[in-house]
């Protein structure tokens, strides 16, 4: 029964919730109804004001459209009587170009604008009366602006910019104590040696070629501004004969100024001459005459071409408007100008410089890298399009310096080779050249000149243009192939190493032009000894020394080279002071109160060894007293080999036959003791 009741009570608690979700659920219903009843009721408002505002719009759009139909008709007739009053505009009332272009544009764009209008509005009367008069207008003004832009542009007025201001000596010269090589005299081997004063190209355009000089001082602003204003009427009218104006113009001048100008004033600006009272400035010379001038053309065509392209950028793309394809074909015909011109200069620079120093060619292509961002920047533009031909012909001269640089050090090579035909010319003049005389082969078989030179250029010289040898530009150099015949890490280690194996043959060569075969072989001590002792010393190139095993292989030949010194100079001596017969002649003699008493063919014999050896040893000190041996290590080391060798056999000798009494007169015979022999040797090849 509990639990029924439990029961009762929960049902009743469910029933009385229900009931009140009923009743909410009635209360919202109303509400919802009432609501939709005050939005019928809105709706209804509002379609009334829309059918009473719709009139008012119609009426209020019709006004605005009669206002705007006014007002246009205003703005025609205004119009209409402008230009009916421009094309009867009285010619004194006209404004004059030259006093003031900018007024005259303005009257002219008007009249442009005149023809324009009169053209498309043809049915107003006398239209056609009104179009032909402003067409005249136009066409005249048309004329006068050619005229006036021509006129400006001709070469005989003020220019856009002060070009004399490139040519300026304090802009281009700077003489100052270099390391740089200097020629020698005239002759076989005239190339550089060591440093003295030298002349340098001053240039705005060094390093990476980011920095630019400002030509804000060289340019006339206002001149441009008025050739660009006329540019850009004539190009908005379709005009493209002020275009071929300015191309004729500018072609005309930069020829003018670059031929004539530059020629003119060249020997002004290096042409330096030696004089008594500036000995440095007389000194101050590049290299060889030209290669200045050829570097000073790079530096001023560059310069010309960067404020001229600026003068253009202002003229034709800032104040003209002028397309894009009409700004590349105008200012790449323009441009073609300098850089053919400093190509002719170079081609001709380079044909005269043939068959000079290599150096010259890798200075003027160490120059041109440097400034190749720069042309770069001036013939490509900032869409990457590149002004041709100009840019063509600029990498191709960058092309032609690395072949010409290419040929000219294959040409020093063959130079080194040609020089034994020389020298042998020389001997045939002289048997024995006289030290000092430089053409033939040295009389003391000291250092070539020859020799000395050519390792001057090769580490004093060419090593200078290290970076320009190793430029990504010289990878594809053909002609620089023939140096590979020398192992190397770098391009300029393995020219030189080339260059010093050609060195070394010729060498061989020429040395065969001495009669005395020591001597021969003295020349080639001293000079594989300089050349070693030159190139280790060089720590530039060590990498390619070790990769090349140079110093042990010209080791080797010093060490073959003092052997047969050692052979042709003392075999024959050495022949004599032999006691490899001493027991047979030993035996020849008798002992008589405390000496030794050859018999008749004993006596003979040992007077014979002394005799022959005391004449050739003579023979060989005199001549080798006069020969020269400049490195003391050198020197040093051939006097002990020479002691080692001959002192000890002749001391071998000298206490075997002392004791004989093979001559009344002993002195007679026995010239030397061993004491004055190891003296004699150790004088000989005197410091």
């Amino acid at each position: 029964m509990p639990r029924d009741n439990d029961n009762e009570e929960e049902w009743m608690r469910q029933v009385s919730k229900i009931e009140m979700i009923r009743e909410s659920m009635e209360s919202c219903q109303s509400l919802t109804d009432s609501m939709m009843q005050i939005l019928q009721t809105f709706e209804d408002k509002l379609e009334n004001l829309d059918h009473t505002i719709q009139p008012i719009l119609r009426q209020t759009q019709a006004l605005t459209t009669r206002q705007y139909n006014v007002e246009a008709t205003i703005h025609k007739v205004i119009d209409l009587m402008k230009f009916v009053d421009l094309a009867n505009t009285p010619y004194e009332q006209i404004p004059n170009i030259e006093v003031d272009y900018k007024s005259y544009l303005g009257w002219l764009m008007n009249v442009h604008k005149g023809v324009e209008y009169f053209g498309i509005n043809r049915e107003y009367r006398k239209a056609d009366q009104a179009l032909h008069k402003l067409k005249d207008l136009l066409e005249e003004g048309i004329k006068e602006c050619i005229k006036e832009f021509s006129r400006r542009l001709d070469k005989s007025v003020t220019q856009p910019y002060k070009v004399d201001n490139l040519l300026q000596k304090e802009r281009w010269i700077r003489t100052k104590i270099s390391p740089q090589a200097r020629p020698e005299e005239k002759g076989e081997m005239s190339y550089f040696t060591h440093g003295d004063a030298v002349t340098e190209i001053r240039t705005q355009y060094e390093g990476d070629g980011e920095e630019r000089e400002d030509f804000t001082e060289i340019i006339d602003d206002d001149l441009i501004a008025r050739l660009g204003s006329i540019a850009n009427f004539l190009y908005i009218n379709d005009q493209r004969e002020h275009l071929d104006k300015l191309v004729i113009e500018r072609i005309a001048y930069l020829q003018t100024f670059l031929v004539l100008t530059i020629e003119r004033r060249n020997i002004n600006l290096f042409s330096i001459r030696s004089k008594e009272k500036d000995k440095e400035t007389g000194q101050a010379e590049r290299y060889v005459r030209g290669s200045h001038q050829m570097i000073f053309h790079m530096n001023l065509t560059l310069q010309l071409m960067e404020v001229e392209s600026k003068f253009l950028y202002l003229l034709l793309r800032e104040h003209g408007n002028v397309s894009a394809p009409d700004y590349v074909e105008t200012v790449g015909k323009i441009l073609e100008v300098p850089v053919d011109y400093m190509l002719k200069r170079c081609q001709k620079g380079a044909k005269d410089l043939t068959h000079q120093n290599p150096l010259i060619f890798l200075d003027i292509l160490g120059e041109y890298n440097k400034l190749h961002k720069c042309f770069s920047r001036v013939l490509i533009l900032e869409d990457t399009t590149k002004l041709e031909p100009a840019y063509r012909k600029m990498t191709g001269l960058q092309k032609a310096l690395v072949r010409a640089s290419g040929r000219s050090l294959i040409d020093y090579d063959q130079h080194v080779t040609k020089q034994r035909e020389r020298v042998k010319h020389g001997l045939q003049l002289s048997h024995l050249p006289i030290k000092g005389k430089g053409k033939g082969l040295p009389g003391d078989g000291t250092v070539w000149h020859g020799s000395v030179t050519c390792m001057n250029f090769l580490l004093n010289g060419l090593m200078r243009y290290r970076d320009v040898l190793e430029h990504h530009c010289m990878a594809k150099c053909a002609e620089l192939k023939e140096f590979n015949k020398y192992p190397a890490n770098t391009t300029v280690g393995s020219i030189i190493l080339s260059i010093v194996e050609s060195l070394k043959m010729t060498l061989y060569e020429i040395s065969k032009g001495y009669r005395n075969p020591s001597l021969s072989q003295i020349f080639l001590l001293n000079n594989f000894h300089f050349i070693q002792k030159r190139i280790r010393e060089s720590d530039l190139i060590g990498n390619d020394i070790k990769v090349s095993g140079f110093i042990a292989k010209y080791q080797k030949l010093i060490e073959t080279a003092q052997d047969n010194y050692s052979s042709h100079s003392w075999n024959r001596a050495l022949e004599y002071v032999s006691i490899s017969d001493s027991k047979k002649i030993l035996s020849k003699c008798e002992t008589k109160g405390g000496e030794l008493i050859p018999d008749r063919w004993a006596r003979a014999a040992i007077k014979s060894k002394f005799k022959e050896f005391n004449e050739k040893f003579a023979k060989q000190y005199e001549d080798q007293s006069t020969w020269s041996v400049p490195d003391a290590d050198l020197r040093s080391q051939i006097r002990n080999q020479n002691t080692k060798r001959i002192f000890d056999a002749y001391k071998e000798f000298y206490e075997t036959y002392r004791k004989v009494r093979f001559s009344r007169n002993m002195g007679k015979h026995i010239k030397y003791t061993p004491r004055n022999l190891k003296a004699m040797l150790e004088s000989l090849l005197p410091d």
